[in-house]
């Protein structure tokens, strides 16, 4: 079996960190031929960086941006017109309408950025695989619904003219092509990471009658891994840290300029958690913030703080966790929820909110946390609830932490799931071809 990882970048944001484990899954495998189609201006694709393609794809990305400019929305989160095509991509897809491979099949993970149009979704090969790190594919031009929408447009369609949009529509444009290109492709597997967006892509107008599987993110245990007593006391002193220090991690690339990350409702939550909490609590805290800027220590509304800066690599992230008593993931949303899933196989307890993919990974009272979406005294109280806690208590639910991610995310479960959804499309494909030159 051949197996083509499509996606606009395999080292840049989380979508692209996403796909590579499911690209490392397939390297495991003795019988699979992996190859990547990334972008001709991605980072990772090193045959044309510094070529003409490179220039080429990247003015195409700054003009769909100044198009986007010609509509204003409510929604704060990222929007995609993607009205061009990566040359590098189109050159496969054509040379597998042309000729179609029975041993093939095309996995696409994220391909905005211009990667592949809104006008060639058709283009994608018949029993491809769609793994989804977002709502863009049954949204309209945004990445996500508004999560506070009871009722997103998603579910019984967008109108050219809605409340709330000024300028040019272009969620009701891209929606509208959305369902002409992938109207009666029923030969496609969608597959989502979480319980949570299983749903709603089920209730989309564009993926009406699709076959949708949940098929969540691999999570490497074997890297990320508790730390014995005097391992995490070593960790700690390298930042200046003692065993009784409370140490509580935050973080996210960009986080302090998302707002679906929730950094605003964190701090919120720990200025009322200043009112809540006894003072003689608080003063063994210390916040570790990571994801952006350089190392940095100073005061962050009266906690003691300190900016691990941006954590390169997997084993870095590792050790921050290890060392931390507890993560705080305060997003509005996640597809899936790599960071809380990480922290836990580390055996470093999360407070979340009840919402989204979260909910998969943080088992309210068991592993963590959940508070109510997106009160931040109600995230405050959690905090407070697990300062309480004795060290006893909080060893407890972070080995159920670990437990629940090796039952449900470690490679060997998501591997299994994934080669047996591969193996399905290729049965698929195979007698989709057969009937064809029977015929």
């Amino acid at each position: 079996m051949k197996v083509f990882i499509v996606s606009f970048s395999l080292v840049e944001g989380g979508a692209a960190i996403a796909a590579r484990k499911f690209y490392n899954i397939l390297l495991r495998g003795a019988r699979t031929e992996v190859l990547r189609i990334v972008a001709d201006s991605a980072a990772d694709n090193e045959e044309s960086k510094l070529g003409l393609c490179y220039a080429f794809h990247f003015f195409k990305r700054v003009f769909s941006l100044g198009l986007l400019k010609l509509m204003a929305d409510a929604n704060p989160v990222k929007h995609s017109l993607n009205i061009f095509s990566s040359r590098n991509l189109l050159s496969y897809l054509r040379s597998e309408k042309q000729q179609p491979n029975p041993e093939a099949i095309f996995n696409f993970h994220w391909f905005n950025n211009d990667l592949l149009s809104i006008f060639r979704l058709s283009m994608i090969p018949k029993f491809s695989i769609i793994t989804l790190h977002d709502e863009w594919l049954f949204c309209g031009a945004e990445h996500y619904a508004d999560v506070e929408n009871q009722n997103p447009f998603f579910r019984d369609g967008y109108r050219f003219f809605q409340d709330g949009v000024r300028g040019i529509n272009w969620n009701y444009v891209i929606w509208w092509l959305k369902c002409r290109q992938l109207n009666g492709r029923n030969d496609l597997i969608i597959t989502v990471p979480s319980s949570w967006m299983l749903e709603r892509a089920k209730s989309s107008v564009v993926l009406e009658g699709k076959d949708i599987r949940l098929l969540p993110n691999p999570i490497p245990t074997d890297v990320f891994y508790p730390a014995l007593a005097d391992e995490k006391e070593r960790l700690r002193v390298m930042f200046g840290l003692s065993k009784q220090d409370v140490v509580i991690c935050l973080g996210a690339v960009n986080g302090q300029h998302n707002p679906l990350k929730g950094h605003d409702i964190a701090e919120k939550a720990l200025l009322h958690l200043k009112s809540i909490a006894a003072p003689e609590l608080l003063e063994k805290v210390c916040l570790v913030f990571f994801g952006s800027g350089k190392f940095d220590e100073g005061v962050f509304h009266g906690f003691r703080m300190i900016n691990a800066g941006k954590v390169s690599s997997a084993s870095d992230m590792r050790n921050l966790y290890a060392m931390c008593d507890w993560t705080l993931v305060p997003s509005k949303v996640e597809a899936f929820g790599q960071v809380a899933a990480e922290s836990l196989a580390c055996e470093t307890p999360v407070v979340a909110f009840k919402s989204s993919g979260l909910q998969d990974v943080v088992v309210d009272g068991v592993s963590g946390f959940l508070a109510e979406p997106f009160c931040y005294k109600s995230y405050a109280k959690c905090i407070m609830n697990g300062l309480l806690m004795s060290h006893d208590s909080r060893e407890i639910i972070g080995k159920s932490g670990r437990l629940h991610v090796e039952e449900k995310f470690s490679v060997h479960v998501v591997q299994a799931r994934y080669i047996a959804v591969l193996k399905d499309a290729l049965v698929r494909k195979r007698q989709m071809i057969k009937s064809d030159y029977d015929v």
